[in-house]
């Protein structure tokens, strides 16, 4: 099998070149342009060695190439056609190491080869044919354990020129405690009164909601142009009819490997620049949270509406 280096320009034009006796490097040929024609796939390891893995976009050619100490890409090697000579079974779990486990489609030979840290793939192992040596009994679960907290966070802004901008983060955890905090700034005139309220609903459709009111100032009076507030176990958290909201929380808690699988998009918000009495304040959080429900397409239950007025 010839060998070849791969090279390319900073404009992306492409290259490979074949070895010739000793360290001479033979006529270039184009291969097109590095951003638009090729896709990487992973870097892997192998016998301690990094290597890339890489294919051509336009006709699913597969090479690997050597990582050289220099940060340059060593003599290339044709592997076949990654969409139609190789096949991913499935990932798995030995002693809390994540393994690929994935076989040649045109004579079937199989290999396993560790997840490294940064999403590498370590050096392979070929474990045989896979129509041969193998037999799949039954289906095996490789899922990865729910990690223990969650954080979400959504800037907020208006779409008008109301002077008001920040942040909102809610953090849950496994035990059912949660932390809501964020950040209002005020960069108008007046001083602003604001109730705003966060959202998160389950798969199952259960909806989670949290408020805060508070105030801030603006150039000439009110005080502070910020208003911060950070809400952790310790505070009084409490619903729409007073009642104090348990923090930890057991909804939370028994409902976790759902809530561990919400995305930062998962959190949506709603926001009213108005000075509202402590009734307005509770009306204006229960709609607001039937409103993001309704467009989370959630027909579920409400778990839980937690109030802190500042």
């Amino acid at each position: 099998m010839s060998s070849s280096i791969l090279l390319y320009r900073s404009t992306g034009t492409t290259f490979t070149a074949p070895f010739i006796s000793g360290s001479q490097v033979g006529a270039t040929t184009l291969v097109g342009n590095w951003e638009n024609d090729w896709a990487q796939i992973v870097p892997f390891a192998f016998n301690g060695s990094p290597f890339l893995l890489f294919y051509r976009k336009t006709d699913g050619a597969a090479f690997t190439a050597p990582i050289l100490s220099s940060g340059q890409v060593g003599a290339t090697t044709h592997i076949g056609n990654w969409e139609k000579d190789w096949v991913q079974i499935l990932s798995f779990n030995i002693n809390g190491n994540t393994f690929l486990l994935f076989y040649r489609a045109t004579d079937g030979a199989a290999f396993t080869a560790p997840i490294l840290s940064g999403a590498q793939v370590g050096a392979t192992t070929h474990i045989g044919n896979w129509e041969n040596d193998w037999a799949q009994i039954l289906p095996i679960d490789t899922s990865f354990p729910s990690p223990n907290t969650n954080t979400l966070r959504r800037d907020v802004t208006f779409n008008d020129n109301t002077p008001l901008g920040g942040w909102i983060q809610l953090t849950l955890d496994h035990t059912g405690a949660f932390t809501f905090s964020g950040h209002i700034h005020d960069s108008g005139f007046d001083p602003i009164s604001f109730t705003i309220v966060a959202a998160i609903v389950t798969s199952s459709g259960l909806t989670y909601g949290f408020a805060f009111s508070g105030k801030t100032g603006g150039t000439f009076s009110g005080g502070s142009r910020d208003s911060d507030w950070l809400c952790t176990p310790t505070n009084t958290f409490k619903d729409s009819n007073g009642n104090v909201i348990a923090n930890p929380n057991p909804s939370i808690a028994a409902n976790w490997d759902q809530l561990a699988q919400l995305t930062q998009e998962s959190l949506s918000w709603k926001i009213a620049a108005q000075d509202l009495t402590a009734q307005g304040v509770e009306d204006f959080a229960v709609q607001t949270l039937e409103q993001l429900a309704q467009q989370a397409a959630s027909q579920g239950a409400q778990a839980l509406l937690a109030f802190i007025l500042a």
